[in-house]
């Protein structure tokens, strides 16, 4: 356990971490992941639906859950925002693409003017998200539209992808080294949770591998950074010896 110096820093393995103290700091969305209908300078989500702020109207995004087409197309009508955000921050056109309904999807995106570039807290377009869930008719026309509107991605640059590992693994590297950069701890965290970021890493720990080979200590690329030094060497040794690749059927 890292040494409490005073109550709102602590010290990991020699560097000096601040605590965040906004309680709902871990589900802030930042500005340059921001989109459609968050456009407020400090937007939250939240991950269930009964976690919903009194205020959030998420009706839109409800009468899509429930496949309700008429209801979808009332709500948008009487002032309903197409891009409101419900849990995960997704949008209405992001539960439609994950649930594989594809006349949804085009009464959203034909009729109702639904963004399809929009992403939620994963970070996800729609198109992203229909082709995790394997809802391949919503994939071909999503990708259509972005092609048509000259804003298509190639997923194979740009879907994320991470690997866990065991940090003694990724310490064999001969130029190894660790730093805590974006080191974020919440006070609110739960005690079980907070302790394992306020530890002193050990070979044991699993730490992520991300498809920039930058290493993490949570899932999130650029959170949490134990390392991001990418060398040829780096890149080398990923290949060589944690075969490290990203799978063709994610991507």
């Amino acid at each position: 356990m890292g040494n409490i110096e005073n109550s709102n820093k602590v010290t990991i393995d020699g560097f000096e971490i601040e605590y965040e103290t906004d309680p709902n700091a871990h589900n802030r969305v930042e500005p340059e992941d921001r989109g459609p209908g968050m456009d407020e300078p400090t937007h939250y989500t939240y991950a269930r639906p009964e976690d919903k702020p009194a205020e959030r109207d998420v009706r839109v995004c409800d009468a899509v859950k429930a496949g309700d087409q008429s209801l979808v197309r009332k709500w948008v009508n009487e002032g309903c925002n197409v891009h409101q955000r419900a849990e995960q921050d997704w949008t209405p056109l992001n539960f439609a693409s994950g649930k594989g309904d594809l006349d949804m999807v085009k009464l959203l995106v034909e009729e109702l003017g639904a963004d399809v570039t929009a992403t939620g807290r994963d970070r996800r377009r729609p198109s992203a998200i229909a082709r995790a869930a394997n809802r391949r008719e919503v994939v071909a026309y999503l990708t259509q539209i972005e092609k048509d509107l000259g804003v298509w991605e190639n997923p194979l640059e740009r879907r994320p992808y991470c690997k866990a590992y065991y940090l003694r693994d990724l310490r064999k590297f001969s130029d190894w080294s660790e730093k805590r950069e974006n080191w974020k701890i919440n006070k609110y965290w739960s005690d079980e949770i907070k302790s394992d970021f306020e530890k002193n890493l050990n070979d044991d720990d699993v730490v992520f591998v991300h498809d920039d080979l930058s290493v993490t200590k949570s899932m999130w690329r650029k959170e949490h950074v134990i390392y991001d030094s990418l060398t040829p060497d780096w890149e080398a040794f990923c290949k060589r010896e944690l075969k490290f690749s990203i799978p063709e059927d994610l991507l």
